[in-house]
């Protein structure tokens, strides 16, 4: 039993790193389309307030 445990330990281990790295990845792209779009509205205002 214990060693069965220890085996279901590591597994969800190993499933969490590579969830927090897929997570820290569509952060990461979902950060470059939002700094896009922001910029992309910015120079909108910009263009209407000249």
């Amino acid at each position: 039993m214990s060693e069965e445990r220890s085996d279901f330990e590591e597994l969800l281990k190993a499933d969490t790193t590579r969830m927090s790295v897929e997570f820290m990845a569509y952060g990461a792209v979902i950060g470059v389309i939002v700094g896009v779009a922001a910029v992309l509205i910015f120079q909108d205002m910009l263009a209407v307030m000249s």
